[in-house]
């Protein structure tokens, strides 16, 4: 658990409404004591106990939350002296407000304040252990800046790590926009941008030649950008939209539009950049994303005449991602030109990507572009990490997501005796990468085929969401075992299980984080501070019949929660769920193995649903939105066959 109970504490202010009321305070009807938490959590079942008069039979309560809204009436009785009772608390961020009534007057007003902190229960405890061991260790990554006397709030000195790390700090972390901030800034005219912050002494200064580096002397720090990398522009992207996703914060949102497109429109016609035979974003030929090229010293990051080129399908879907984003934002700021522009930019990406990288079983690992290295292995039959993240974007369609988790699992099945797990970063890998005479990293090393957890944390998301939960459910676990064999995540494992080093260990973690969330427990923003909203927890997979979920971004405290229950029986499924802002809810409901859903009931009212099979998984389906600040939902189930 991420959070500690805080002590209850008895406070209480009159309210007094008239002179007629005034005298009965006087007298003998008298509120002495309201007891409560002063600080609680969404769904939080709270305790409630009201002292009065010990002459009164009943009183009658309320509770709004900040907005206004009111979630609860009680009737309750009063015996000797004392009304006892609980209420689930939900709605709005902020002051909540219980007010007392009797005779329909109001006699007075306690009030406690609303406070979300992301959290997993279940009753056995593993899930809820491990996510707090995870976000203790991303933590670990934070680091404060002081640049021109303003912090900057950097997870890692790498842009790239701290962008794919906010996975999972968006979900505690007050400042996520100052490292982004920093970056963006100080953007290249050409469009590009820096991906390190380093000392002046730091051996990636000397990897770039003078273009590709920026000096602050005042401040004592070189920027550098790795020009064989082409990964940057899109990462920041995604990084404002997830910004605007925890913040809701829309006042800067197109002029920081305007940069991160320049960036983008850079990707997309810089020669060294763009192939305008393929329509594609190209790279120096690396292992997947990374940032040393076949044939060259690792120490080389620029490119050359003689620099082999190729296009990798996981930048190309860094970019079909980005531009489907930059449509959304710009819809958002109501430029309908531009919206309609990149979401054609989008599906144009789709249909080249699929085109060129798809090899039938999953996306080639790199499309050569002129003459073709040496390495002993052809492209097609490596699979390379990138393909997980193919899915999580969306360039891969469900048919494709199956092939290429089916992929994982032949693999995984296929080489036990050789590899504790199936995480490549690459698979099979390079005999020797950079390779050509140069020293570089043997068959298993590094990024060389070492298994990697950030491929695990996106590998069980994507299963989760494209119905092999069974599966996804399994690396969870497998992981579980690794942090408690450990007491952490590694960034790469060995074949055998051990660290490998080599990056830093919050990005896998942030990965896994993300899979714990979005994917198991299956809380979902479509929007921005979960206005809208998908619901879809996995638990039938689990042997967890209770759940209690609360996702909470740090920034604006925005949150959705919900308890999950499986009955004693069986035979239904009961959902109570809150949010911090009205909007729509989108239920996504994995049913238990055997059972389909025969009717959902929402406050009490049967709605309509429909049942989805995924892969032999079966899903109802439903939407809703409702006026209640607490919607309480009960799936009655019955035997498939």
């Amino acid at each position: 658990m991420f959070w500690q109970p805080m002590m209850s504490v008895a406070f209480f202010f009159f309210f007094l409404t008239s002179s007629a009321l005034a005298d009965t305070l006087e007298s003998t009807r008298v509120v002495k004591e309201v007891v409560i938490k002063n600080v609680v959590r969404p769904l939080e079942e709270v305790s409630i106990e009201i002292k009065v008069d010990i002459s009164l039979k009943q009183l009658e309560f309320k509770i709004q939350d900040a907005a206004g809204s009111v979630y609860d009436r009680q009737k309750v009785a009063v015996h000797g002296g004392v009304a006892k009772t609980t209420t689930f608390v939900g709605g709005a961020i902020g002051v909540h407000t219980l007010s007392i009534f009797l005779n329909q007057e109001k006699i007075g007003v306690a009030n406690f304040m609303l406070d979300p902190e992301t959290l997993i229960q279940t009753k056995g405890g593993r899930i809820d252990s491990f996510l707090e061991g995870l976000k203790s260790q991303v933590e670990k990554d934070r680091t404060i800046h002081m640049v021109n006397n303003e912090p900057v709030n950097l997870y890692a000195v790498w842009l790239r790590d701290h962008i794919y790390e906010m996975k999972g700090y968006k979900y505690w972390e007050n400042d996520v926009a100052s490292g982004f901030g920093f970056f963006l800034k100080r953007q290249h005219p050409r469009g590009f941008f820096y991906e390190i912050k380093v000392p002046p002494e730091d051996p990636h200064v000397a990897c770039v030649s003078p273009e590709w580096i920026s000096p602050d002397k005042k401040n004592n720090f070189i920027l550098v950008r790795l020009e064989i990398e082409a990964d940057i522009e899109y990462l920041m992207v995604e990084a404002l939209y997830t910004i605007w996703q925890a913040t809701g914060n829309s006042v800067l949102l197109e002029p920081y539009l305007l940069k991160v497109e320049k960036g983008l429109l850079y990707l997309m016609s810089d020669p060294d950049r763009w192939s305008s035979r393929h329509g594609l974003v190209k790279r120096a030929f690396t292992i997947d994303t990374w940032d040393f090229t076949y044939a060259a010293d690792t120490w080389d990051r620029n490119i050359t005449e003689d620099t082999p080129m190729a296009i990798m399908h996981g930048d190309n879907s860094g970019v079909y991602y980005a531009c489907r984003k930059l449509s959304e934002l710009y819809r958002l700021c109501g430029n309908i030109r531009k919206s309609r522009y990149w979401r054609r930019k989008a599906e144009q990406f789709k249909r080249n990507t699929n085109r060129v990288c798809w090899n039938g079983k999953f996306y080639t690992h790199q499309i050569h572009l002129g003459k073709i290295p040496d390495t002993g292995l052809k492209e097609e039959v490596i699979l390379s990490f990138s393909n997980v993240y193919d899915i999580n974007r969306g360039l891969a369609d469900h048919q494709k997501a199956v092939s290429i988790i089916k992929e994982y699992i032949k693999r995984y099945r296929e080489q036990r005796s050789e590899y504790f797990a199936e995480w490549f970063s690459i698979s099979p890998s390079y005999a020797e990468f950079p390779g050509n005479s140069f020293p570089g990293y043997t068959a298993g090393s590094y990024i060389n085929g070492g298994i990697a957890s950030f491929v695990a944390g996106e590998l069980a998301k994507a299963s989760f969401n494209h119905g092999f939960e069974t599966y996804g459910l399994d690396i969870i676990n497998r992981l579980y075992s690794l942090w408690q064999k450990d007491g952490r995540i590694y960034f790469l494992y060995t074949r055998e299980g051990n660290d490998q080093g080599g990056g830093p260990e919050a990005w896998g973690a942030s990965a896994i984080i993300s899979a714990l969330i979005e994917g198991l427990a299956g809380l979902y923003d479509k929007s921005c501070l979960f206005k809208n909203v998908e619901i879809s927890p996995r638990w039938a997979v689990s042997n967890d019949r209770y759940a209690w979920v609360i996702a909470s971004y740090g920034a604006s405290k925005a949150y959705c929660s919900y308890i999950y229950t499986i009955s004693p029986q069986g035979n239904s499924i009961t959902l109570k769920c809150t949010k911090s802002t009205r909007g729509e809810y989108s239920f996504h409901i994995l049913l238990p193995s055997g059972k389909l859903a025969n009717a959902v009931m929402c406050n009490s009212r049967k709605i309509p649903f429909r049942i989805i099979d995924m892969e032999g998984s079966k899903y109802a389906d439903f939407k809703l939105n409702s006026e209640a600040v607490i919607q309480e939902i009960v799936i009655y189930l019955k035997d498939e066959f």
